[in-house]
């Protein structure tokens, strides 16, 4: 970078980190977010419910870029927790992960969560 006459080189230490939150009831959902993830540079947070991922984006220091759910599990599904999460994070991307082609939920998540995006279980790495 060029400032004032003067060349200034921009410590890598100083680019952002984006966070993404993943919600989902199930380990091997969890585990094959985190081996496509693994490579890059995100700071990836895993949960297993809808109660402890809205925990942590209560509690968290750094914002979540992306947060991405399951629509079935138990406890809070993923369209109660995007109606929360959309509150505490409203400009962060929302996904909905949903096993089961089911339209209602679906279109709840849009207009009560924001969801941004939705994709269909299983899919191919």
């Amino acid at each position: 970078m060029h400032v004032a006459g003067k060349d200034i080189e921009l410590s890598k230490s100083l680019k952002y980190k984006h966070s993404i939150l993943i919600v989902d009831d199930e380990d091997s959902i969890l585990n094959a977010f985190k081996r496509m993830l693994a490579d890059e540079e995100y700071d990836v947070h895993t949960v297993n419910n809808g109660l402890e991922g809205l925990y942590n984006l209560r509690t968290t220091k750094n914002p979540y870029s992306l947060i991405i759910s399951d629509q079935r599990m138990p406890e809070m599904s993923g369209v109660q927790f995007f109606a929360q999460a959309k509150d505490l994070f409203p400009d962060a991307v929302r996904i909905l992960l949903t096993g089961y082609a089911d339209s209602g939920a679906i279109i709840d998540a849009i207009n009560k969560g924001g969801v941004h995006l939705y994709f269909t279980k299983p899919w191919r790495e």
